[in-house]
Formats: C-alpha cells, structure tokens, sequence
C-alpha cells in the first residue's frame, strides 16, 4: 500500500527512477500565468482610472450646482448677474464674488479636482441670465489655459448649468 501512495504520476511504471525529471512548472505554464496577471491588473487599473475621473466630473457638477445657488443668491441681493466673466474657481474662492454666497466653499473645494480651471467658466448674458457651462475630464480642453467664449449654443463636451 505505501508504493500505491507514493506512485509516481508522471510514468506508467511504479519502480522507475525519476530522479532525472525534474519537478515544477514548466516555462510556458509561467509565462501563461504571467500573462493572465498582467491583464488582470490592466483591467483593474483602467477600472481605478475610470473611478476617479467620474469621481471627479461628479465634483465639477457639484461645484457648478453649489455656484448655481451663490448665483441665485446674489441675484436676490443685488437683482442682477456678477457682470465679469471667469472660472468658477476665481469666484467662489475666498475673496471672489461669489464667495459670501457660497457657505462652506474653501479655496480647496471651489477649484477643479486636476486644477484645471478653466473647465468649469461662467459668463453673464445681460443682467438676469448667464451662461456656465462645465466641460467635463475625458475631453480636451477647447481652449487650454483660458475660458472659451460662452453663448447661448452649448458646445458639445460641456454640461450645461445655464439660466437663459
């Protein structure tokens, strides 16, 4: 019975001596695994990435919807729209327009998640509507570094927060 334990599964023939083959894995087995591993992580890493940037284009949503209110805010003060065109940064940041309207916003939670600033813009359309349009991450910048020009046609990467 303990030959029939210890038989040796690579031979037909019990007795033979396997001292010459060597036990393990082969190299294909490996690199096989190897590379079911590397696409397994791929996948998790382009599903992280993925997390965060809708994580982010949630928080440029919420920051235009808290700006929307300091907008309303404001208009209720002074019966008219802030008259300068900017980010939104600029003016719900401490010191900005928007700012005493805006409870709770800090310099840290009113600026863009990848500190681009330029995708959430504000731009006044007479003294009771405006334009504000978030452009959300996934799509270049239209213009890199500075707000586009906003009418009342909405480009197509961008949300619209509007009042018209």
């Amino acid at each position: 019975m303990f030959k029939i334990l210890n038989r040796n599964l690579y031979h037909s023939d019990a007795n033979s001596d396997n001292s010459d083959r060597a036990k393990g894995f082969t190299l294909v087995e490996l690199l096989v695994v190897m590379a079911i591993i590397a696409i397994l992580i791929a996948l998790i890493i382009f599903a992280i990435n993925a997390s965060r940037m809708q994580s982010r284009n949630t928080q440029r949503r919420n920051t235009a919807n808290t700006a929307k209110a300091a907008l309303e805010s404001y208009y209720s003060t002074y019966k008219y729209y802030p008259t300068a065109s900017a980010n939104l940064t600029t003016m719900l940041s401490p010191g900005g327009v928007l700012a005493p309207y805006a409870t709770g916003m800090t310099a840290a939670t009113a600026s863009d998640p990848n500190g681009q600033n330029t995708r959430m813009c504000y731009s006044p359309n007479g003294t009771s509507r405006y334009w504000m349009r978030v452009q959300p991450e996934g799509n270049a910048l239209a213009i890199p570094g500075a707000c586009p020009v906003l009418t009342g046609t909405a480009v197509a990467p961008y949300e619209d927060f509007s009042v018209q």
